[in-house]
């Protein structure tokens, strides 16, 4: 499970909530144009996003579904403000008046009446890019009928909040991250991998092709096989560890580090694109201080800096 960011817009708790819920079925056809529909109100021009592989915050096609999702948050919430729930939880008109953006409308029109302050609260709820919380939570829940979990993070305490649907019993689930009252992330299974089909046969042939190179010079300096599988693995973490629409390019710049690397390593302000392999391809790294590196680092992957 890894972390994925939104873009900090005002619209981040729904930015992470959308693309979580359509990123658990995105290779799923029937599904996806289904959870499309949930969340929007419309299959209109579904396809154009299925199977998405690095969401685009900025396309203003885009833009346009975080406000019709919005819309429906606010409409939802607009519908049931007086709606009974189960005993455990307040009803929205309760929420929204004890809501921090009521108390500030309260402190600029003091005069206006319960009802003036509740339309005033729902008009800024609906506009683009203003704050959406635990209320805007309670009501996507019941809209998509899916449990949210929020992790709220500071820098002196972390706990967990699980929002359910008010009457149904789903197992279906968005793992959201809030960090110090400003901004959501969400949690994801979900590996970008849609690329991975554009790696050409010969960009795969130099993976493998650099793997027994990096073993051939390792033995040439008669290290132990095991400290050589070692040191190897650390290379195949790292490329994993990367995205995959990155993994062709290191890979390519990988041929041409290994080709060119006597040229390379005379010159210090080079980077490599993992540290294993200047240790690796340096004639002058003795067998004791590979032997060393493997023992040392053999469980601590480093991460592959990608330009």
């Amino acid at each position: 499970m890894i972390i994925k960011d939104v873009e900090g817009d005002g619209n981040c708790l729904l930015w992470a909530v959308m693309v979580s819920y359509l990123e658990q079925v995105k290779t799923d056809e029937k599904q996806f144009k289904e959870r499309y529909k949930t969340l929007f109100g419309t299959e209109s021009d579904w396809n154009r996003i299925f199977n998405f592989n690095d969401f685009d915050f900025n396309d203003n096609e885009n833009v346009n579904l975080v406000k019709l999702f919005r819309n429906r948050i606010y409409n939802y919430i607009k519908e049931n403000l007086d709606t009974e729930r189960p005993l455990n939880k307040c009803d929205f008109r309760s929420m929204l008046l004890e809501s921090e953006i009521n108390k500030e409308n309260k402190k600029l029109n003091p005069k206006d009446n319960e009802e003036k302050q509740l339309e005033t609260t729902l008009e800024k709820m609906k506009k683009n890019g203003n704050y959406a919380g635990s209320n805007e939570i309670e009501a996507i829940c019941n809209i998509l009928n899916c449990n949210i979990i929020r992790t709220n993070e500071t820098s002196d305490v972390k706990y967990i909040e699980k929002f359910e649907p008010d009457y149904v019993n789903t197992n279906d689930e968005i793992k959201l991250h809030y960090y110090e009252n400003k901004h959501y992330k969400y949690s994801s299974n979900v590996i970008n991998n849609r690329n991975e089909e554009n790696i050409s046969a010969a960009t795969k042939q130099n993976y493998h092709a650099i793997l027994n190179s990096y073993k051939q010079q390792l033995l040439s300096k008669d290290i132990d096989e095991k400290d050589c599988d070692a040191i190897i693995n650390i290379f195949i973490e790292d490329l994993n560890k990367a995205p995959s629409d990155k993994q062709s390019k290191i890979l390519e710049k990988s041929v041409f580090e290994l080709t060119n690397q006597d040229k390379l390593l005379e010159n210090p302000n080079l980077s490599f694109e993992s540290c294993v392999k200047p240790i690796i391809n340096n004639p002058k790294t003795s067998a004791q201080e590979l032997s060393a590196f493997a023992n040392a680092n053999a469980n601590q992957p480093f991460a592959i800096k990608v330009a």
